[in-house]
């Protein structure tokens, strides 16, 4: 095995590895929003007819 075979090998797990922990840290991130929004919406807008609640 030549090192750049090594190298190249090092350098797409880590960058398996920060793909992965990216997309876990996006997808919280989008949960967290809609969570933050549907509460908003219910606690700031009372009347159904003023905005529809995304459930």
């Amino acid at each position: 095995m030549s090192l750049e075979k090594l190298i190249t090998a090092t350098l797409g797990m880590a960058l398996i590895g920060i793909t992965h922990k990216v997309a876990k840290v996006i997808r919280q991130n989008n949960k967290t929003a809609v969570n933050e929004e549907y509460y908003y919406q219910k606690k700031n807008l009372q009347s159904p007819k003023k905005a529809r609640l995304i459930q």
